[in-house]
């Protein structure tokens, strides 16, 4: 669409997403246009759906997305300032309905995602890590406080190989070796005083870091180097690309240069495809959090929020799907119940 126009008829809407305050119209050529509720004096743009025989839209729950792609929603827009608006809804034809959702099939999926799992514990080896950190918070201002990784060498006479991972298929023992949870001072001790909140879920407190805690770019003569460990590697982690951006962060705060891992790969989005609860309203598999997918394949969750005990659920997790662990439906019927979706 073009901004010379001030009115336009006949757009195509095909699909429709509500966000927290509103809702996102997208039209067939990819404009997007948002639509409002009703306001104080102001009557909104959504009562023109409602008008027209729509009423499924102003039901729709935040994240919910509906698509019209073979009953185009017919609007009229126009120019308010810098912005379309739709002043119209064409009234729903006979039959009009959204498309139906698809829903992919969970055991094709857990099947593939073991075979995954097994392909991965076949692989291990010294080009290989496990890595985890805990910070101050989620936001990118926040600091990492704690790291951990495992990694593998295939010397499983020495005394520090302390977990074994079992290649389920062929019984080879594969050895795995840890780096203890290497703590940081973080930047600016605001941030542990800002965010208590995460204090509460690591146990990482301003004193223990005090006593404990090195600068993070200072001597790694003292045992942590972080790009030593993770350049030129396969970085496995649960939302790793969580941990790696604070890892970059950090890494330019101190102008030190940043890791380049030779590929990652995140656990998260597998175990969510593996456990096999499907969000239709998202059309997205439904993510758990680390301890509560470690729950729901029976592996064991205490010392969660620690970063090395992290590393530990994460290669669990990998095990118990190569195993063809079968998730507990009970375990995860608990779990939403709590969380309330």
């Amino acid at each position: 669409m073009t901004t010379q126009e001030e009115s336009i008829k006949d757009v195509q809407i095909t699909q429709i997403e509500r966000l927290e305050r509103w809702w996102a119209a997208t039209a067939l050529d990819g404009t997007r246009v948002n639509i409002f509720p009703a306001k104080e004096n102001k009557a909104g743009t959504l009562v023109h759906f409602g008008v027209a025989g729509y009423r499924e839209i102003a039901a729709m729950a935040v994240g919910d997305k509906l698509r019209w792609s073979k009953s185009p929603i017919i609007a009229t827009l126009e120019l308010v300032g810098k912005w379309w608006e739709i002043v119209a809804v064409e009234a729903r034809g006979e039959g009009a309905q959204p498309d139906q959702a698809w829903v992919p099939n969970a055991e094709s999926y857990r099947l593939a995602i073991k075979y995954w799992a097994w392909a991965l514990v076949k692989r291990l080896n010294s080009d290989y890590v496990i890595f985890d950190t805990e910070t101050t918070g989620v936001q990118a201002h926040d600091a990492i406080i704690s790291a951990a990784l495992l990694y593998w060498d295939h010397k499983p006479d020495e005394e520090y190989l302390v977990h074994y991972a079992m290649d389920v298929f062929t019984g080879k023992l594969r050895s795995c070796a840890e780096k203890d949870n290497i703590l940081f001072k973080p930047y600016d001790w605001k941030l542990l005083e800002q965010n208590n909140g995460a204090a509460a879920v690591h146990g990482i407190t301003a004193d223990i870091l005090k006593e404990n805690g090195r600068n993070f770019g200072g001597d790694n003569a003292e045992g942590w180097d972080m790009s030593a460990w993770l350049d030129c590697q396969y970085v496995i982690g649960y939302n790793i690309q969580f941990d790696l951006e604070k890892v970059e962060r950090e890494l330019a705060r101190h102008d030190m240069p940043p890791v380049m891992p030779l590929s990652t790969i995140d656990v998260m989005p597998h175990v969510a495809k593996y456990i096999g609860v499907w969000d239709a309203p998202r059309e997205r598999w439904r993510n758990w959090k680390l301890s509560e997918a470690a729950q729901i394949m029976g592996v064991d969750p205490s010392g969660a929020h620690n970063a090395l005990a992290d590393c530990y659920m994460t290669l669990d997790l990998i095990i118990a799907m190569a195993r063809d662990v079968t998730p507990d439906a009970n375990k995860m019927a608990e779990i939403i119940a709590e969380r309330g979706s």
